[in-house]
């Protein structure tokens, strides 16, 4: 999977140069619904036969290998790193809007 289209367009350009036919697929909504490709998750499909080449190509290491190396789907970060975030937030948040308001009363 690719981070975006940009770069999923960049993959599918190479592979289609080393003779591998592909498609490049929105994981998401689309572009269309964000007006903006640039932070969609896209991937690139390639015929069944084709995968282990595509992979070398690319420079990908096998899907098995990336199978066993991530984290299960659907972890989620432990307790309090979550909270800190949170506070940090809203920590960011108070600042910003105290030098907004800092700036409506100087006038300007």
């Amino acid at each position: 999977m690719f981070p975006c289209e940009p770069l999923a367009r960049l993959a599918a350009s190479r592979l289609v140069e080393a003779g591998i036919p592909c498609l490049v697929r929105s994981e998401g909504v689309g572009p269309g619904a964000w007006g903006s490709a640039a932070n969609l998750p896209y991937s690139i499909l390639v015929p069944e036969g084709e995968q282990w080449r595509a992979r070398e190509v690319l420079g990908l290491p096998p899907a098995e290998v990336l199978e066993r190396c991530s984290p299960p789907s659907g972890t989620r970060p432990p307790l309090g790193v979550r909270i800190a975030l949170v506070v940090l937030a809203l920590m960011l948040l108070l600042v910003l809007g105290a030098g907004v308001g800092m700036r409506l009363l100087q006038g300007g």
